[in-house]
């Protein structure tokens, strides 16, 4: 039952959006504003008188400059200039690279051009800051991004919800507008199944059917260097965060990446031993060496069986209690004289063969939970629990 609640409260949070939610605005709550304050009389005046000797000459009523879109300076307030805010936008574009009055016509000193710009500048920027109104905020549903950070803030473990949900889509490039945020039945479906695996994870279960999650290691990361928020002392490889369900045994695995030469369908690194590592929170939990002379000969006889019999040595049975951890699948780094590897290849995992190089990792696999003993308690047990 808790588990119910939670799943649908977090549907709820991530569909706030259904029917006429996504348009109707929060409240009309009055955000108090900043007593706007008109300009000075004298200084309005005169900055008048400038613009009547310099620009309403041909700028006014009778006169269509440009004649495209003329511009009316004639009856354009300097008492408030908020309320013709966009002609003098366009006035101060102008004046500030001086290309207007036009050459050959009287033009202004220096310091008078940089007087006039500097207080209209200043008047439209506080007049805009005393009336400034955002606009109605408008409810939308989370989208995915808000969704997991939801999720972290709620329970204490980050998800990768991209794999649950679908794509957001997006509005003048933005993800986060109610108008690019619709809602529709298969979507809120998709919400509520996100939200009974979050929630199971969330709570534990200790009758928990095992499963199987594989994590797809990038061909643009390069495996012959050492990877940031892995151990020192190890190159390649991948970390992730893991939920485990319940208390019990889980195997983790990796699987290798494969190369084809002439024909021929294998590993790298076979010719000297490389010993693959496993570990769960900084602490080794697996270890397995694999390549040598043995290796490297029964690959030479039968490459197909010899890359199913490593994968098999690369699973290892551990104990792991619920929750998230960190999991991290690497090789210990040795050195290069070692490997008969001058200089590693820095896009290595794309190349289909690379001659006396370094076992690589394709995938990463968790599997489980067997013999389950319990549900310990977790970070999201005791903040949901209380």
């Amino acid at each position: 039952m808790k588990k119910l609640v939670i799943a649908a409260t977090l549907a709820w949070v991530a569909a706030a959006a259904v029917g006429g939610v996504t348009t109707s605005p929060v409240s009309s709550v009055a955000v108090p504003a900043l007593q706007a304050q008109a300009p000075a009389a004298g200084e309005a005046e005169q900055h008048r008188q400038w613009l009547n000797r310099y620009c309403v000459g041909c700028h006014n009523n009778r006169s269509a400059f440009p004649a495209t879109d003329p511009v009316n300076l004639e009856t354009a307030s300097l008492d408030d200039p908020l309320s013709t805010a966009a002609t003098w936008e366009r006035v101060i574009r102008k004046l500030a690279v001086r290309a207007m009055p036009p050459v050959g016509t009287p033009r202004p000193e220096e310091a008078q051009y940089a007087a006039f710009t500097n207080w209209l500048s200043g008047t439209l920027d506080r007049a805009s800051a005393a009336r400034n109104n955002p606009g109605t905020y408008v409810v939308h549903r989370l989208n995915r991004t808000e969704y997991g950070n939801a999720v972290r803030d709620l329970f204490g473990f980050q998800l990768n919800v991209n794999d649950m949900l679908p794509s957001d889509g997006g509005d003048f490039g933005f993800d986060n507008i109610a108008s690019a945020l619709n809602t529709s039945p298969l979507l809120l479906e998709r919400y509520l199944i996100a939200a009974q695996r979050i929630s199971a994870l969330a709570v534990g279960n200790a009758d928990t059917r095992p499963g199987n999650t594989e994590y797809p290691i990038s061909l643009e990361v390069t495996q012959s260097q050492h990877i940031d928020g892995l151990p020192l002392g190890t190159r390649g490889g991948l970390l992730v965060q893991h939920v485990f369900p319940a208390d019990g045994e889980y195997v983790l695995s990796g699987r290798l990446n494969r190369t084809i030469l002439n024909g021929y369908a294998g590993v790298e690194g076979f010719d000297t031993p490389n010993e693959f590592v496993v570990l769960i929170d900084g602490e080794e939990v697996f270890t397995e060496e694999i390549g040598g002379p043995e290796d490297h000969e029964a690959s030479g006889k039968d490459a197909t069986s010899m890359i199913a019999q490593l994968e098999e040595r690369m699973k290892g049975r551990v104990v792991v209690t619920a929750g998230p951890h960190d999991v991290a699948f690497t090789w210990r780094d040795k050195v290069r004289t070692d490997q008969s590897v001058w200089q590693p290849s820095l896009r290595d995992s794309q190349e289909v063969h690379m001659s006396g190089g370094l076992p690589r990792l394709r995938t990463v696999g968790v599997e489980g939970p067997y013999n389950v003993t319990g549900v310990s308690d977790t970070l999201s047990r005791e903040q949901i629990f209380v």
